[in-house]
């Protein structure tokens, strides 16, 4: 299945799975909402609020 999606590569890094992951602001396919961001020593996390609710913050 993965040689399907990258071929004979073994450089490529397959994220067709996330689908939230950089997305921040844009609207969730799921659910709709708003797809929530937060910026910690230059790392990135995406999560959408309404399919993940307090998974990872609380407010």
């Amino acid at each position: 299945m993965l040689r399907a999606r990258v071929g004979e590569r073994i450089d490529v890094e397959v994220q067709d799975h996330l689908r939230v992951h950089g997305r921040g602001g844009a609207k969730c396919s799921r659910c709709g909402r708003t797809i929530s961001e937060l910026r910690a020593r230059q790392r990135i996390t995406s999560f959408c609020r309404g399919c993940q609710p307090d998974t990872l913050v609380r407010g």
